[in-house]
């Protein structure tokens, strides 16, 4: 259970559960008794246009969005039709839109408006699409639901019946950037049923679609159910195609800072395409391309993950491909940053310097490395003054006065320190695709003890520096 905060929201937090618990959505028309539920069914009838609160208030039951994001999404269609000429119409609203709109099903179930024009292809079956819609009720010009109000893109796997039957048939025929209209019959909205309180049984609904985007997954679906056999037999033609799919995938999903989820999408298309077989040097530039702008982006994935160590195997493999390569050289810089690796930071960012000088990006990556550099050497330098035993002092100490001294210089440690060097072995731990962690050479003994103690209340390994190898080394057990 959450921590309570203060009285303030303990009562609100009691307040919503009692209404949420004991306070009736609905009154029965009529009473029963309990024992006729047993054994038999029942039928319950609600009374009629009951309200618990006085009559003055305001209906909230009508009312789901407020501010005044509210005015870009009112459509007044939805009242007046979609001519000033037609007042005098008896014509309902919805009937006057749909004079201007097109038949797209054979039954009337979704007629279509198009409002702008969008470009490319139209969505194939399978693809997963990014959305913007409002939908309408007739006589009501307010939204029912707006992904523009909750300032959120809905996501749609076309074909897949994720959504209302109508949308599947209405994004179908839409293109990347396309707005248009659409009516849909209540079969292909919300039924009999309706969506209650918001949308009534049997409601013809307008919506208001945008195709903000959308990826063609159906290369690696299809690509996914191939036997090993097939697979490998697979034309170069067949697999760069998947291998963009997987590109495109992990593009929306860095987007939506689905990091983890990224780059695996992007380690998928890097297996295929390595496992290619090539038939020309035309082919081989392809494959070569897309392999660096997969391992740039698994890259740049990996550093907001806080990985190091891949970030780094990423961009010595672009490297590979384009040694010269600007990108890659800050990134593999950042990766030996993140590992505390800083001299080797130094060179690749002063590598990326000397390709671009006037980058006002790298510049202040430069300062940043300083200013780590600088703390970390201010630490080790207090922590050494202390280590130090005093002129003329016994040395031959006993342990036991040892131990209290190592456990009251841990608290000495630099609090930022501790947070950076505590923040990097969470993070490690957390991470199912790191096996290791390095820390350099430069940490204090009392450093040192902390990162061990902490490793050890999370089951972690630790090798301790030596003669032969002067760093910290923190392992996952098998």
């Amino acid at each position: 259970m959450d921590l309570i905060d203060s009285a303030e929201e303990d009562f609100s937090r009691r307040s919503m559960i009692y209404n949420t618990i004991h306070r009736p959505n609905v009154i029965l028309k009529d009473g029963f008794e309990p024992s006729h539920l047993l054994g038999q069914g029942i039928d319950i009838e609600i009374k009629e246009n009951y309200r618990e609160d006085s009559e003055d208030e305001e209906d909230e039951s009508a009312k789901f969005f407020d501010g005044e994001e509210m005015l870009s999404v009112v459509d007044y269609e939805c009242i007046d039709g979609t001519s000033s000429s037609n007042t005098n119409s008896d014509k309902s609203p919805f009937e006057l839109i749909k004079e201007k709109m097109t038949k797209i099903t054979n039954d009337d179930g979704v007629w279509k408006m198009l409002v702008k024009n969008g470009t490319g292809p139209m969505v194939p079956d399978g693809a997963i699409c990014r959305l913007h819609y409002s939908g309408y009720l007739e006589y009501r010009d307010e939204p029912f639901d707006s992904t523009r109000l909750r300032n959120k893109q809905d996501q749609l796997k076309l074909g897949m019946g994720e959504s209302l039957r109508g949308f599947d048939v209405a994004v179908a025929t839409m293109k990347k950037g396309e707005i248009s209209k659409f009516l849909f019959s209540p079969s292909y909205a919300y039924k009999k049923m309706g969506c209650p309180p918001r949308v009534p049984p049997d409601a013809t609904v307008l919506f208001q679609i945008e195709l903000v985007s959308f990826i063609d997954q159906g290369a690696s679906d299809e690509f996914s159910e191939f036997s090993m056999d097939e697979q490998k037999k697979a034309t170069f033609e067949n697999i760069y195609e998947v291998a963009q799919s997987f590109r495109q995938s992990g593009n929306d999903l860095f987007k939506r800072n689905e990091f983890y989820t990224a780059v695996k999408k992007y380690d998928k298309g890097i297996r295929i395409l390595e496992g290619s077989r090539l038939r020309n040097s035309s082919e081989e530039k392809q494959m070569n391309d897309l392999l660096l702008l997969l391992f740039m982006n698994a890259a740049l994935c990996s550093l907001k993950l806080g990985q190091g160590n891949r970030t780094k195997k990423y961009c010595r493999k672009a490297l590979e491909f384009d040694p010269k390569n600007i990108k890659a050289m800050f990134r593999l810089a950042q990766g030996y940053q993140k590992e505390g690796e800083f001299e080797k930071a130094r060179e690749w960012f002063l590598r990326s310097q000397k390709q671009e000088p006037n980058n006002s990006e790298i510049r202040a990556a430069l300062q940043k490395l300083d200013q780590d550099v600088k703390r970390w050497r201010l630490s080790e330098k207090k922590m050494c003054q202390k280590m130090f035993v005093k002129k003329g002092q016994d040395s031959s100490v006993d342990e036991t006065v040892t131990k209290k001294t190592e456990d009251r210089n841990l608290s000495d440690i630099n609090e930022e320190v501790k947070a950076f060097m505590l923040q990097r072995l969470k993070g490690f731990n957390n991470d199912e695709n790191q096996r290791e962690l390095v820390f350099p050479p430069s940490l204090t003994v009392n450093e040192v003890n902390f990162l061990v103690e902490e490793a050890k209340a999370m089951d972690l390994k630790c090798i301790t520096p030596t003669k032969k190898m002067n760093h910290l080394k923190i392992e996952k057990l098998e």
